[in-house]
């Protein structure tokens, strides 16, 4: 098996945070918590940073529910970073 190292600290880049929230935010601009994610973004992504540089970030839970087109499936929907 192939192995990569050092890519971690990548994860945690700054720049690379703050691009991954753009894009997360791109489809869901109309919920709360993305607003109030927003309005504190760069203390919210110092704090997720600090939080995988040491290795003590914990996801949220994630949300599920069914689409029915074109055919019946689950999705889990990870949830929005909230304070």
């Amino acid at each position: 098996m192939k192995t990569y190292r050092q890519l971690y600290p990548q994860v945690y880049d700054f720049e690379n945070l703050y691009a991954s929230y753009r894009a997360a935010r791109r489809a869901k601009r109309g919920r709360a918590e993305v607003a109030r994610f927003e309005v504190r973004v760069e203390d919210e992504l110092f704090r997720l940073q600090d939080e995988l540089r040491n290795e003590t970030y914990r996801p949220g839970t994630y949300r599920n529910f069914y689409i029915y087109e074109p055919k019946k499936r689950k999705i889990s929907a990870a949830p929005f970073r909230t304070s």
